[in-house]
């Protein structure tokens, strides 16, 4: 008798741990992989004029060799991805670096001499947010700023009048049990400028937030590009949830791409895998 209950309950137990190793490792898998994209024209979203950086600018890495001189000339910390560009003028050059809500102008000669540093407020003109329901929950901000940009001349105070867009996309399961509802919550930003020569500027930031105690982050590759032809921001999140016998994975890519037509489109997509083991 005692030795047909130890078997019970060592087949109980055996059978609780493969029941809790499947429920942890499906955690992260959707019914099926997911994509989905959406388009917005801004002649369509904002009844105004957008102005365009009237002079080239060029991007942090086809002249960080100079940006990086003078922003090590200086106290500010920066990250790489959040200079917009760089333009240069007969007087001096200007580097323009997105800085919490606001852009920050380094003016700077051609020895990477800093000549003066502005703190540039961005004015809201108009803002359009757009939701979507499925498989993932996403949410997509558009916002669209005017700042007024000082020149490098000592004879002369102008400035230039120059328009922004800053474009949020956030993604997330609709869970019960984590979080705020959220399980793996995506959240993505970018500001985009766009120049005389029709080049695409963006800076970028993202987070990225499990909410689930079952879930691990493993992997996040963000990833900005700006062009002649368009301007892009996306992050790469891996996640990995592991059961006794069985571990999943899935990645999601959300996109952020604005084209020279000042035509925005945002793209996510899902894809998850099973694998079995012991460790």
């Amino acid at each position: 008798m005692y030795e047909l209950s130890s078997k019970k309950l060592i087949a109980i137990t055996i059978g609780l741990i493969i029941i809790f190793s499947l429920i942890s490792s499906l955690v992260t898998l959707p019914a099926e992989p997911y994509h989905s994209s959406n388009e917005f024209k801004f002649s369509e979203l904002f009844n105004t004029s957008f102005h365009k950086y009237p002079v080239p600018l060029s991007s942090y890495s086809a002249s960080n060799g100079y940006i990086d001189s003078v922003i090590d000339s200086t106290s500010l910390r920066i990250d790489p991805q959040n200079v917009i560009g760089l333009s240069e003028f007969e007087e001096a050059n200007i580097i323009l670096i997105g800085s919490g809500g606001n852009i920050t102008e380094i003016i700077a000669d051609d020895r990477a001499n800093v000549l003066e540093i502005n703190t540039l407020e961005m004015k809201p003109l108009g803002s359009r947010e757009f939701s979507a329901t499925g498989k993932l929950m996403e949410s997509t901000v558009i916002e669209l700023y005017e700042l007024e940009i000082p020149l490098p001349d000592p004879n002369n105070s102008s400035s230039l009048t120059v328009s922004a867009l800053e474009i949020s996309h956030e993604s997330w399961e609709d869970q019960i049990g984590c979080k705020g509802g959220k399980n793996k919550d995506v959240h993505i930003e970018g500001l985009f400028f766009i120049d005389s020569s029709d080049n695409v500027l963006v800076a970028g930031n993202s987070e990225v937030l499990t909410n689930c105690t079952l879930l691990s982050v493993t992997e996040t590759k963000e990833q900005l590009q700006s062009g002649k032809i368009f301007g892009e921001f996306y992050n790469s999140v891996k996640w990995e949830s592991k059961g006794l016998f069985i571990s999943s994975e899935s990645r999601r890519e959300p996109h952020i791409v604005v084209d020279k037509f000042i035509t925005i489109t945002t793209w996510v997509a899902e894809d998850s895998w099973l694998s079995l083991g012991i460790f």
